[in-house]
Parts: structure tokens; sequence; C-alpha cells
């Protein structure tokens, strides 16, 4: 299992593919805080907070992106 820094360090490889690289690090700090803000508000409790489990509220955060842009 990786850490929150490989987490960190894959999303912005991921949009590094698509922005210049500026953007994709200010942008993969951003939505890698907001997993992790969106887990501790469904949990209840920041402790709880793992980089396997914000993994999976990664989809929300570019949901709320595109609903953001076409709004």
């Amino acid at each position: 299992k990786g850490g929150s820094g490989d987490l960190l360090a894959g999303i912005i490889g991921a949009l590094s593919l698509r922005l210049p690289l500026d953007q994709a690090v200010a942008s993969g700090v951003w939505i890698h805080g907001r997993a992790a803000d969106l887990l501790a508000q469904k949990s209840g409790s920041p402790s709880s907070v793992t980089p396997s489990a914000c993994v999976e509220h990664l989809s929300a955060v570019f949901s709320e992106l595109y609903a953001h842009a076409d709004g």
C-alpha cells in the first residue's frame, strides 16, 4: 500500500499528461485535499482519513469539478 504522498504523486502525474506541470501540481494538491475533506466529513473523524479511503472519493471530487465547470 502507498501513502498519501504516493497518492498525491499519482494524481499530479496523471494531470501532468494534460496540463502544464505548475497547473497539474496546484490542481493535484487541491484534488488530494478535497478528497480527504470529503472523507473526513463523511466519517466524522479526520483520523480516519487514509490514502486508500481517499482514492474512493476521487470520483466525487471530479464530479464536483465537472458540475462546477458546466454551471
